[in-house]
């Protein structure tokens, strides 16, 4: 049976301190996901990790499989674009943002993280843009609430 490709929150300390660590998406693995075609396990556990460089191979590794659902490339753009924040390539983190939107414009997760970025850099304007864009599409996300509070 095929794994679910719903994306979660990893609630937990920060991958980096501007980017609030529940804005990272939880990419599903499952025991049977190497009898399907798609992305290994190896390749989302690592995209999953808080090391940035160990995620920065692994999400890449899924987008590059092209055999990925939207769902689980935006996950893996948004994973690796705050892995690249965290070593101080804004320029990439950035471009990882926006991949991820345009991966799944559904992605409430991936406009916050986006609107994170923004906060993050001092554009507050753009910032609650993307909070209230988030909100447009999941009324019920929480941490799109709270992060357009602050």
């Amino acid at each position: 049976m095929r794994s679910s490709t719903r994306l979660g929150l990893i609630l937990g300390p920060a991958l980096i301190a501007a980017l609030p660590a529940s804005g990272r998406m939880a990419i599903p693995a499952a025991p049977d996901f190497g009898a399907i075609q798609g992305p290994s396990n190896s390749a989302i556990l690592r995209c999953n990790g808080r090391d940035p460089t160990t995620a920065i191979a692994g999400c890449t590794a899924i987008i590059q499989s092209g055999q990925s659902r939207a769902q689980m490339r935006s996950a893996a753009f948004v994973n690796r674009g705050r892995a690249y924040h965290a070593l101080g390539e804004k320029d990439r983190a950035l471009a990882d943002f926006d991949a991820g939107v345009r991966a799944d414009p559904k992605s409430s997760r991936a406009l916050a993280n986006r609107g994170a970025f923004y906060q993050a850099q001092g554009d507050l304007d753009r910032a609650v843009g993307e909070y209230t864009s988030a909100l447009g599409v999941n009324p019920r996300d929480f941490e799109g609430f709270n992060q357009r509070a602050n």
